[in-house]
């Protein structure tokens, strides 16, 4: 197959070493800017017009504000298109977007490679199944911007700078995605947004988000700034409580009982992503999670005061 990569880098690069899993036979082409350093087993081009005729799909991973214009020049090469999440940092020009993209009959994915965790498919299963009833989830997302490019400071990535579509809601769009998934469509939903910890960024380094259901709450705390990273959900059954730990792979019922373990890593969830998108294609079947889904749930994402 015959990739095209717009915006080539860390993410990018975890596709393409998920892809090289695969037992498929791979190809990948690099929409990059004139003067950038050649990569090994990647044919660079400077400009859309030079996208080759027989690209299979396109990887967009170039940051967050460009999504938007990216996919309205990608539009009319009719090809399938995997979004890096979130689609956009804002809700300007979505509709336009969706309609281009419903005119052309496209399949478009967005990359919320969560929905591939296997804690996360136990608890959806056990959902689906009818259970007791939920009285309360806790949801925790921590870890330390810092700490995620070592080589660079962290101020001049885009995740720290606000103008570039950076802050803690968009990159840590998982958790919101996940639980709209889980749950459904909340009736109501609020946010406090904030930006004042000791990392001193202009883009949002907190995020506390209520999501109300009719007979329970999902509240949602999400950091930049934790030194010791932290990623769980707790749900509150009526007859027990469950925390789902998604670093560690893990779900304890009652603080006490193990009932559900996985040893997958985050490099096989990539790779199942990648499969079902893939698939998908093959089909001629657009997927679960496509541009017009997410679109809403990013309306969640950006209702904070």
């Amino acid at each position: 197959m015959n990739i095209l990569i717009i915006g080539y880098g860390s993410i990018a690069k975890k596709h393409i070493a998920a892809l090289e899993l695969m037992d498929l036979d791979f190809h990948f082409w690099a929409l990059r800017s004139i003067g950038s350093n050649p990569m090994n087993g990647v044919k660079n081009i400077y400009d859309y017009n030079e996208i080759p005729k027989n690209i299979d799909f396109v990887i967009i991973s170039n940051p967050t504000n460009k999504h938007i214009d990216t996919i309205k020049k990608l539009v009319p090469l009719r090809l399938p298109l995997f979004i890096e999440k979130p689609i956009a940092h804002t809700l300007d020009n979505l509709n336009e977007t969706i309609s281009a993209i419903k005119n052309y009959n496209l399949i478009t994915y967005v990359a919320c490679v969560l929905r591939f965790h296997p804690c996360l498919l136990y608890v959806k299963k056990y959902l689906e199944e009818g259970v007791q009833r939920i009285n309360e989830v806790n949801i925790y997302c921590g870890s330390y911007l810092p700490d995620w490019r070592l080589n660079e400071d962290y101020k001049n990535i885009y995740s720290a700078q606000a103008a570039n579509g950076g802050g803690v809601h968009l990159d840590l769009f998982h958790e919101i995605d996940y639980t709209v998934w889980l749950f459904g469509d909340p009736w109501k939903s609020s946010g406090i947004l904030e930006s004042k910890s000791s990392l001193d960024i202009d883009a949002f380094d907190y995020a506390n988000y209520t999501f109300r259901y009719d007979s329970f709450n999902v509240n949602m705390v999400l950091n930049y700034y934790r030194k010791f990273p932290k990623r769980k959900m707790e749900i509150v059954f009526s007859d027990k409580i469950w925390e789902i730990d998604l670093i560690s792979g893990v779900i304890i019922e009652n603080d006490e009982y193990e009932i559900f373990k996985t040893h997958t890593s985050i490099a096989d969830l990539y790779k199942e992503q990648l499969n079902y998108f893939i698939n998908s294609i093959k089909r001629q079947q657009d997927t679960e999670n496509n541009f017009e889904s997410s679109a809403k749930i990013l309306q969640y994402c950006l209702n904070y005061e």
